[in-house]
């Protein structure tokens, strides 16, 4: 589809298939786990709940997460430009 900064550029392909929605769902949920993660064991450890923080991010979910990210490190860094350098306007 391109990138985010030529996506209104970008042609419409009308040929039924939805196989990159699908895949877009089904991996940012496998991606995103790792970082939500991280983020519930931040609060805990704002309050204070060491093990809670260590227990979310020994979680199935979050190890799942983390070894997906690394299998596919390579394919993510050459499909996501950070835009550094980019006029927002």
């Amino acid at each position: 589809m391109g990138t985010i900064w030529e996506f209104a550029e970008v042609p419409f392909i009308r040929d039924g298939c939805t196989r990159c929605m699908s895949d877009c769902y089904r991996d940012s949920s496998v991606y995103l786990a790792l970082a939500v993660a991280l983020g519930d064991a931040v609060g805990y450890l704002r309050r204070g709940r060491i093990a809670s923080a260590a227990k979310r991010l020994a979680s199935e979910p979050a190890r799942a997460s983390a070894a997906a990210l690394w299998r596919e490190r390579r394919t993510l860094r050459g499909h996501a430009p950070t835009g550094a350098g980019r006029d927002a306007g």
